[in-house]
């Protein structure tokens, strides 16, 4: 629909919010990194030219994920170092921009398991997100810091952030609930709580990290070709 409201209009900060759009959804969505990072140096670059500069870090930001992605971590994270500075020092005005530039740094963090730094930033958007209420983002990353605690073996602390989220992600969105029973799920499954584990993936059916926690408990059954 924004594209066709768009034909023949010259280049304007539409057109970058619009290849920004095009950028996120081809990284997350459809897992490809490269065009992610065409998309995103797009939008950065009519960001610039427009003085738009919630486009500009945004896409950066994306472009330093999508580098990250690809395993060009130093150029990636140069990149999103930037987005976010320029997030936290008050140089953006759009909300769901400022809490973009952050999220990709969390998930540029998880991905090369800087569990520390990832810790720190989920701590920063959660303060963010309580200033100007927005309850959607504050779930979402509690969700990412649930992992996080996880991954460092804080597994009381995990299970606090998940069951005090899990309302909040009913509320605002019945689908999203499943990004905290699939984190539940591997919780219990690392406890050795398996028939639990079992049943708590059932309220997670259709989510992405699904079909891995299954393996990872058939395995953990002796089930290899499971």
């Amino acid at each position: 629909r924004a594209e066709r409201l768009l034909e023949g209009m010259e280049p304007g900060v539409e057109q970058g919010w619009l290849t920004l759009l095009r950028g996120h959804l081809a990284l997350q969505v459809d897992h490809d990194p490269a065009r992610a990072r065409t998309h995103a140096a797009a939008a950065r670059a009519i960001g610039h030219d427009r003085g738009a500069i919630d486009v500009e870090m945004m896409a950066l930001g994306l472009e330093g994920l999508a580098y990250v992605c690809e395993g060009a971590v130093e150029e990636g994270m140069r990149r999103l170092d930037e987005a976010t500075a320029a997030a936290v020092a008050g140089e953006l005005d759009d909300l769901d921009a400022i809490s973009s530039c952050c999220c990709y740094l969390i998930d540029a963090c998880k991905r090369v398991r800087d569990f520390e730094r990832a810790a720190q930033w989920c701590e920063h958007v959660k303060g963010f997100c309580e200033q100007w209420s927005d309850r959607l983002t504050f779930a979402a990353c509690r969700a990412h810091y649930a992992d996080i605690l996880i991954w460092r073996g804080d597994w009381s602390a995990a299970e606090a952030e998940l069951r005090a989220n899990l309302g909040p992600l009913a509320d605002i969105h019945p689908q999203r609930i499943a990004d905290g029973m699939v984190r539940l799920a591997e919780l219990r499954r690392r406890q050795g709580l398996l028939d639990e584990a079992s049943r708590l993936l059932e309220a997670a059916d259709g989510h992405f990290l699904e079909p891995l926690v299954r393996a990872e408990l058939a395995l953990d059954r002796g089930d290899a070709a499971g």
